[in-house]
């Protein structure tokens, strides 16, 4: 990756983006998680060199004097040689930086929390993806549920914002794992963690897509899920607009359902229940943003 060259960043518009600048140090992930691309997208996990890093943190910071950064790699501290250097090149750095990243649970001990928190790290996020165990064991996620907790309650005395992330609506999925979610979800959100809650997206090219080929939905009003253009309008009271202009993208998507399969939703009595379920519980939720370290 070192050969590909930096951003040409002196061509953007920095007044348009949120202040965190999104940055890239791997591409790849050693994990088969049915739900996901990665194993057929990137195949091998491949690392920038620390160096190459810095260098993109440091000209960012001389452009327009970011201090604030979130890696989007799949999982940020995957090798841990590696990833030891680069927290040491952090606090080396001669201005102070605030980072944000993505984790397995499993990949976590309390003395590494302590050590990135020491290089500025203030946000770790975490794929838990279900409460039910039998649900982790059919995704290959690799834990069991009560791990994935105790770790990220110890997580949030560490880092000021840790998010867990659900997915519910699997084709396979009945209302009795789905209630497991719920019931965990209501636990993590007790210790502490920002809690994420988003229905299955069949994406193109995973095992469990492969799997489960049909009985699939899109709906044109469902904003909250999907923006597809950007262009969308959202009237005060709710209803949903499509400018002219873009309708042609929303017509590719219900044209070719298996390239775009992603804003599609899968359709069954259980889902339906599910998500008739969700909705009482939204109805008496606060939202789940915590701090300002959240947006």
């Amino acid at each position: 990756l070192d050969t590909l060259k930096l951003p040409a960043y002196h061509l953007l518009d920095f007044s348009r983006y949120i202040p965190s600048r999104s940055m890239i140090a791997s591409r790849g992930c050693p994990w088969k998680c049915t739900f996901c691309t990665e194993p057929d997208n990137f195949g091998s996990v491949r690392l920038r060199s620390v160096d190459s890093i810095v260098e993109e943190i440091e000209l960012l910071h001389s452009m327009h004097a970011h201090t604030s950064f979130l890696f989007q790699d799949d999982i940020l501290p995957l090798n841990k040689r590696r990833f030891s250097k680069l927290l040491a090149a952090f606090r080396a750095l001669s201005f102070p930086i605030e980072w944000k990243c993505f984790s397995r649970v499993d990949l976590m001990d309390e003395s590494l929390m302590a050590e990135m928190a020491a290089s500025g790290c203030v946000q770790i996020r975490y794929g838990i993806e279900s409460g039910s165990n039998e649900t982790l064991k059919r995704i290959r996620k690799g834990f069991e549920i009560e791990d994935a907790f105790r770790v990220t309650e110890l997580s949030t005395r560490h880092f000021a914002s840790v998010h867990a992330s659900f997915i519910w609506g699997y084709p396979f999925e009945t209302v009795a794992q789905f209630e497991e979610t719920l019931d965990w979800v209501e636990k993590f959100d007790a210790a502490g963690a920002t809690v994420l809650l988003f229905e299955y997206s069949p994406l193109p090219g995973s095992a469990l897509f492969r799997a489960h080929p049909g009985n699939r939905r899109f709906s044109r009003n469902d904003y909250s899920t999907f923006v597809v253009t950007g262009h969308e309008v959202v009237n005060a009271d709710g209803s949903y607009v499509i400018r002219k202009p873009w309708e042609p993208m929303y017509e590719l998507i219900e044209n070719h359902p298996d390239i775009f399969s992603g804003f599609y939703h899968y359709e069954s009595a259980e889902i339906l229940k599910m998500r008739h379920r969700l909705e009482r519980y939204y109805a008496s939720r606060r939202t789940p943003a915590r701090n300002t370290h959240d947006c």
